[in-house]
């Protein structure tokens, strides 16, 4: 009697077991097929970063255009000196330039997004009313 009370708990216990390996397995396998499912992550990324990738899209294409036009054929003419003044403005606007760009491109993102969303909350009310 002893040994058929032991023998049903080692079954319980086993069948136990085999239940937390399936869902520990099911875990796994979950974490694995989204880290390998290559086209659901890059929608994702397109999704959650659409203007870092029309950044990179327009900054690839002009780097392209730039390295396919190959050398200049213009001779290249030499400047005359600048004057102090012109030369100390010169070199504010390009110590400058990488500021204005990171503020113009952050207006330009809000802008956009407050354009999207005031467009999805028109769809969105459009399509409770429709109902």
């Amino acid at each position: 009697m002893a040994a058929n009370i032991s023998k049903d708990r080692e079954i319980e216990r086993l069948i136990r077991q085999g239940r937390d390996a399936k869902s520990c397995l099911t875990e796994e396998f979950g974490g694995l097929r989204d880290r390998w499912d290559i086209p659901g992550r890059i929608r994702l990324s397109l999704k959650s970063h659409t203007s870092g990738w029309l950044a990179g899209a327009i900054g690839s294409g002009l780097a392209t255009g730039f390295l396919a036009r190959g050398g200049s054929k213009r001779k290249h003419v030499s400047q005359k000196p600048k004057g102090l003044f012109l030369g100390a403005i010169g070199l504010i606007l390009t110590a400058i330039r990488p500021f204005a760009k990171t503020w113009l491109t952050g207006r330009v993102k809000n802008h956009l997004l407050s354009r999207a969303n005031g467009f999805l909350g028109n769809v969105k009310s459009a399509a409770t009313r429709s109902r």
